[in-house]
């Protein structure tokens, strides 16, 4: 699935998984110029984290979150996502946009049963 940074934070069905999950695995990315804005996050509902590239932190340098499953950080413009329910067919992320990032977010998924 994807997410326009651009949107305003809210929330987002993601469907046609075809069982309600009990984890997921979230790897995310956006099409960079200069630094690459990426991360690989992991969600039971209950608890969320993510490891994601704080290359604009410093170079060569990851961050961990334990509050997000999602995060595509660009210094004081980002967007975070969190899984914050699991649903009969799929899962719901809460996005969270801080700034004006800009780009689009696309997130390759593994629904655990």
């Amino acid at each position: 699935f994807t997410r326009d940074m651009a949107t305003a934070s809210g929330t987002q069905a993601v469907t046609c998984v075809g069982f309600t999950p009990r984890a997921v695995v979230l790897i995310a990315g956006i099409a960079a110029t200069s630094t690459g804005q990426n991360s690989i996050g992991i969600s039971t509902q209950t608890f969320d984290a993510c490891l994601w590239d704080d290359e604009l932190g410093a170079a060569g340098q990851l961050a961990i979150s334990t509050t997000q499953s999602i995060r595509i950080d660009a210094g004081a413009n980002e967007y975070t996502g969190e899984v914050s329910s699991f649903d009969s067919d799929g899962f719901t992320v809460t996005w969270t946009r801080t700034g004006t990032p800009t780009g689009t977010i696309t997130v390759a998924f593994l629904a655990i049963r």
